[in-house]
């Protein structure tokens, strides 16, 4: 009790307690266990805590449990309450039995209701489709899709937001007093330091999201004092609500303060959803996935990528120098050459956004107490400041280092570049009131105080300087000095580029400012003007290529190999463009052998030229090998486009590639990073099973190979594989396993999947289908919220989500009685069934197909087996009230039993007008 804990972080060196609470008051341990979790440690971390936010103190162990449970049941309630049951609930539950009872969807405190994602305890969503909310699209989203978001951004009044945000930076608040009456280099910082958490390794980071408002990213060192950025920023959110995220507010009020003082800005890409929780900061740091994924330990002075920053819980670097070491200005500008590459920025940028940057404000560090504690240990008084009042102008710690860079901090300049080439800040060091070490021209060069009381000299960080001793930073920063609009197009770009690389292609952009398309936005061409008749291609690879046999697994190789490139990320990779045909994915070692694929393909491709792309060629072919192999039918959405070079494949080749030395914490983070479910990545490897689907490494060999069958997972799960140096054999040497197959077995969580559609085949294809079109559509952006594919993607959607055709009676179904009510006598696999015309049940049909709502009995049991829902589709020319109302025997209305789709013209028998005068009062459930 009260053992002081010294910790050096950033070159500093901070003071934390940890006082186990004398009362029960949950926020006093929340913030106790918090402080004892290792890194703050006052108590060892108990061995075998799952998860940081379970933590288990050494100290107190029962009051830490008892604030963790009490967390995580409010937030499971919380989560809870945004879905509503469905029968398909009880065989998810049954499916997590197996695991811990604290992850489990069964301890949520709303037993009716299914919890599917859990931050808290870092439980990722591994949901099988059918467990979706009606509703729900094929298509991942990242976060899941807000209804109405889209419409209320196209609603926004741009002109006024920014008129408020304007008003907001020079409006002083009590709480946070503005430094020199202006908060624009505030929240310039805020912007930031919400953008430059994106790195290239793995997409992770950036503003799209706004997870600097949640922990782990609001604790980190690097954003002290941000909290209160955000709280000035509050009016504004809840006046414009669900148009205006958290996300683009951040940094429309970036760019607003830049332009209000005088910078340049190239545009602004809205479209920004906000996340609920840091889920996807999580391998930033400081965290278990973090290590495993992207190592960097605590104390170390230069992390390698893929860690994004040099030190844990910075942005990029130092500012002190290379773990504090201030006179160290070539390895503090190493540092910021590695770190600013690894968000994919060159020398150029890198100058010119520290320059751009520190044009503007300050840094504080008024005393060597510190902030006080994080958000993370104290959410009801984060950061109050352990200096005088704590949060007066003179008394105030954000960055530790007491420095103003220019005589204009309020104003846009090329000052900061033009000192730092003029005069020698290397001889004139001065020990700050924090105990920093910052660099002083030697000039009489004054910048007002950020209270207006006087006058100060101005300073520079190590950083600062090593931008001039760096023989390579030198030239660009004396161009900068002496043409300050080199500097003006320099900095806008890079500004741009560095509040938007997370957002991925330009088609994902919304709002009225946004740009041309640039090149980190790896653009594509239009698609063809005319695209080809897909039948007929179809036919032509069917001819061209033996679909099922060794051909068709190839043909699902390259389609697997072009797709998976995706991230969910920052939108990067996926099949449109088909970078596969180029390098650097044509040069991968898993891409190996592919070549002859594409020479499969070459006949189709030359037959219909210019109408055909190559990517289109690519994904048609793998559904055909897919479905040639036993799988499903697979919907098809054409309308891709070639890219000309392998430009936009950086950084996209997997980090696992089957070799028994893969890391399964390195497997799950691609899995996560895919956008696809735990259950639909399994039911993706049961493609191994149709053939030789690695180039240099044997796949499954069992019964039934070549086809796609539950015995690969049988085969998986009951293997004792070991280890033979590349890859895993059984004990007889027999049958063969890449690392994916056999953590099959190993790992719990994978293995619960591979079990369900071991005993189930249907639920095995059904999932394939799904994740198969997720992963060939993925790319395919019409905004941030929406696909192009989506209404082909519906097909395999559950839920009531599309509406009854006529299809099913319209050609030559009639006959034989194939309508909805058909289709819902099968127990199994009635989803899947076609049309004449191929149209899928699961579209035609969903009341027969999806599992919360079913077709009436009443339809075709009780007098009415001629009347089903085909029959009321049938009536295309009657009113649709009409329609709607018409009763079967029993006197069910069609409204209850059938919801509909004529031509084009989705008029469902739903909770609209249609049936809202009836007497009764009967709307759609």
């Amino acid at each position: 009790r009260g053992q002081r804990v010294p910790s050096q972080v950033e070159g500093r060196i901070t003071n934390r307690w940890c006082f186990p609470p004398r009362d029960q008051n949950p926020f006093r341990w929340r913030s106790f266990c918090r402080c004892c979790w290792g890194r703050r440690g006052c108590a060892p971390r108990t061995a075998g805590a799952p998860s940081r936010d379970r933590a288990r103190c050494g100290v107190e162990t029962r009051h830490c449990r008892r604030v963790a449970d009490l967390e995580f049941s409010l937030r499971c309630d919380m989560l809870c309450s945004r879905f509503s049951p469905r029968r398909s609930e009880q065989r998810e539950l049954a499916l997590h039995s197996s695991l811990p009872k604290f992850v489990r969807p069964d301890t949520c405190r709303r037993a009716d209701v299914f919890c599917t994602h859990y931050s808290l305890v870092s439980v990722r969503r591994s949901l099988f489709p059918g467990a979706m909310p009606a509703g729900h699209p094929v298509v991942a989203r990242r976060p899941p899709e807000t209804p109405g978001y889209r419409e209320a951004v196209e609603a926004l009044d741009w002109d006024a937001v920014k008129a408020d945000i304007r008003d907001s930076l020079t409006t002083s608040q009590d709480f946070w007093p503005a430094d020199f009456g202006h908060y624009g280099p505030f929240m310039i910082r805020l912007a930031w330091h919400c953008a430059g958490s994106y790195r290239e390794s793995d997409g992770l980071g950036g503003c799209d999201g706004a997870r600097n408002r949640v922990d782990p990213e609001r604790s980190w060192v690097d954003n002290i004092q941000l909290d209160k950025a955000r709280r000035i920023l509050r009016p504004i959110k809840l006046k414009y609500g669900l148009g205006l995220s958290w996300g683009d507010l951040i940094i429309l009020t970036g760019n607003t303060a830049i332009e209000m003082m005088g910078g340049p800005i190239v545009g602004f890409c809205a479209g920004r959803v906000d996340e609920p929780d840091g889920f996807w900061s999580e391998e930033l740091g400081t965290s278990e996935q973090q290590q495993e994924v992207a190592p960097c330990a605590e104390g170390e002075t230069f992390c390698e990528g893929p860690f994004g920053a040099t030190q844990m819980e910075l942005i990029y670097i130092n500012p002190g120098g290379p773990g504090g070491n201030s006179t160290d200005f070539l390895g503090a500008a190493e540092h910021a050459r590695s770190s600013f590459e690894r968000m994919g920025m060159n020398d150029s940028e890198t100058a010119a956004l520290i320059a751009g940057g520190h044009a503007f404000g300050k840094g504080h560090g008024a005393c060597p107490d510190g902030p006080g504690l994080s958000p993370a240990e104290d959410p009801v008084n984060p950061w109050p400041g352990l200096c005088g009042s704590g949060n007066g102008i003179a008394d105030r710690w954000t960055s530790g280092f007491e420095a103003t860079w220019t005589e204009t901090p309020t104003n846009w300049s090329n000052l900061y570049a033009q000192y730092l080439t003029t005069f020698d800040f290397t001889q004139h060091p001065h020990v700050g009131p924090a105990g920093q070490t910052v660099y002083r021209s030697g000039e009489e060069i004054l910048a007002p105080l950020a209270d207006g009381t006087g006058t100060e000299p101005i300073s520079m960080y190590t950083t600062d300087v090593a931008l001039v001793v760096d023989p390579d930073y030198r030239p660009i920063m004396e161009e900068f000095a002496s043409d300050i609009t080199v500097l003006n197009t320099a900095f806008s770009e890079a500004w741009y580029k560095l509040t938007t690389r997370d957002m991925g292609p330009i088609t994902r952009c919304l709002g009225p400012d946004v740009p041309d398309v640039r090149d980190f936005q790896f653009p594509l061409p239009d698609p063809p003007a005319e695209l080809a008749d897909f039948d007929a291609v179809e036919a032509s690879i069917k001819a061209a290529a033996d679909v099922a046999g060794a051909d068709g697994a190839a043909l699902v190789r390259l389609a697997l190999r072009s797709a998976s490139t995706f991230r969910i990320t920052d939108y990067r990779g996926g099949a449109d463009g088909a970078r596969i045909l180029h390098s650097p994915e044509s040069d991968w070692d898993i891409n190996a052998g592919l070549a002859d694929a594409v020479a499969l393909l070459q006949p189709v491709k030359d037959e219909y030229g210019d109408s055909l792309s190559w990517a289109d060629l690519i994904v048609l072919a793998g559904n055909v090998g897919l479905e040639a192999h036993g799988g499903n039918d697979v919907p098809f959405c054409g309308g891709r486009t070639d890219a000309s070079d392998g430009e936009g494949s950086a950084n996209l080749e997997p980090r696992a590639m089957g070799y028994s030395n893969d890391s399964l914490p390195i497997i799950k983070h691609m899995i996560k990073i895919s956008g696809l479910t735990d259950a639909e990545y399994v039911a993706l490897l049961g493609t191994n099973a149709i053939g030789q689907m690695h180039p240099t490494l044997a796949t499954y060999n069992g019964e039934s190979s070549n086809m796609l069958t539950t015995d690969y997972f049988t085969t998986a799960l009951a293997t004792a594989w070991e280890d033979n140096g590349d890859q895993f054999v059984s004990p007889d040497g027999t049958l063969y396993a890449t690392s994916f197959d056999a953590y099959l077995r190993f790992d719990e969580e994978l293995g619960t999947f591979a079990e369900h559609f071991a005993d189930d085949e249907a639920e095995f294809k059904k999932t394939l289908a799904t994740a198969w079109t997720k992963l060939m559509t993925a790319d395919r952006y019409d905004g941030p919220d929406r696909n192009i594919c989506a209404d082909v993607n519906a097909e395999l959607t559950e839920g009531c989500v599309c509406s009854d055709s006529a299809t099913w009676v319209s050609k030559g179904d009639d006959a034989v009685g194939k309508d909805c009510a058909w289709v819902a006598n099968f127990p199994t696999g009635r989803c899947t069934n076609r049309g004449a015309d191929k149209t899928f049940a699961a579209y035609s049909c969903p009341l027969a197909c999806g599992t919360d709502c079913v077709d009436s009995a009443t339809w075709h049991r009780a007098g009415d087996t001629t009347k089903g829902c085909g029959w009321v589709s049938e009536l295309a020319d009657q009113d649709s009230n009409v329609r709607c109302n018409r009763l079967s025997a029993d006197g069910v209305p069609a409204s209850e039993a059938c919801i509909f789709s004529v031509s084009a013209i989705r008029d469902r028998c739903a909770s609209s007008d249609l049936v809202a005068g009836r007497s009764d009062g009967l709307r759609f459930r």
